[in-house]
């Protein structure tokens, strides 16, 4: 993530995901959310879902409430692990950088 140019933010527990969060002030942040029991074909969003590939594994990507983008990187039928950037409602800068930042999440996954 350092890359990203993105200071830590915390983690918690939310709902049934561990969580992350970063920030690069005034631009965007970032997020991680491991989901231990909901796999990618689980993913719902109101916005078409794309089947896509990071590095060798299974992923979709979409957009999420408040103008989130999100990537959903497959770690087993039943898990799964999110990677999601907000940019104040600004999806040119936040998908490029969800999807930057999965490939960099990805690199680290079993």
């Amino acid at each position: 993530m350092a890359a990203l140019r993105v200071e830590l933010q915390g983690s918690d527990d939310v709902g049934a995901a561990r969580t992350c969060q970063w920030l690069r002030s005034g631009r965007y942040t970032v997020g991680v959310a491991i989901w231990d029991d909901l796999g990618i074909d689980q993913v719902r969003s109101e916005t078409k879902v794309e089947h896509i590939t990071i590095a060798d594994r299974a992923a979709v990507r979409a957009v999420g409430v408040l103008d989130t983008c999100f990537v959903s990187l497959d770690v087993g039928r039943t898990a799964r692990v999110d990677v999601l950037s907000s940019a104040d409602g600004n999806l040119e800068i936040a998908c490029p950088i969800a999807s930057r930042a999965a490939e960099f999440v990805e690199a680290r996954l079993p």
